[in-house]
């Protein structure tokens, strides 16, 4: 987990925060989820039955768009912001890192060295 990160609004948060947000409040997704996105849920959905939060309560389509999202920050370059975003929409700093772990092992893989290379970066400000 990246220490010392100063974190707040930031521009590229409004990508995610609307899709966020409606993965929280919407019904299922209609679309059945990739083998990708399965993988990911199944990740994500262990840690969230284990903290306690309603988080779990989420469907697998919301967790998949909020997995879909946090990729799309990511192949941008935007990882400071898909972690913000991330935060910005209720998930506590562990939360956010596990759903980016997540993210890069199952549906951005192409993103690993970005990741690493992001984690082990010395915040800047």
């Amino acid at each position: 987990m990246r220490q010392g990160v100063r974190f707040g609004v930031v521009l590229g948060a409004a990508l995610l925060l609307p899709v966020v947000a409606t993965a929280c409040s919407s019904g299922s997704s209609t679309a059945p989820l990739t083998a990708q996105q399965k993988s990911y849920v199944t990740s994500v959905r262990g840690l969230f039955s284990q903290d306690g939060t309603g988080h779990a309560q989420h469907s697998d389509g919301q967790l998949a768009e909020v997995g879909d999202s946090t990729c799309k920050l990511m192949k941008a370059g935007k990882m400071d912001q898909a972690y913000s975003a991330l935060e910005s929409s209720g998930y506590s700093r562990g939360e956010a890192g596990e759903i980016e772990l997540s993210v890069v092992q199952t549906l951005c893989p192409d993103q690993r060295s970005a990741y690493y290379k992001w984690t082990s970066t010395p915040a800047q400000g």
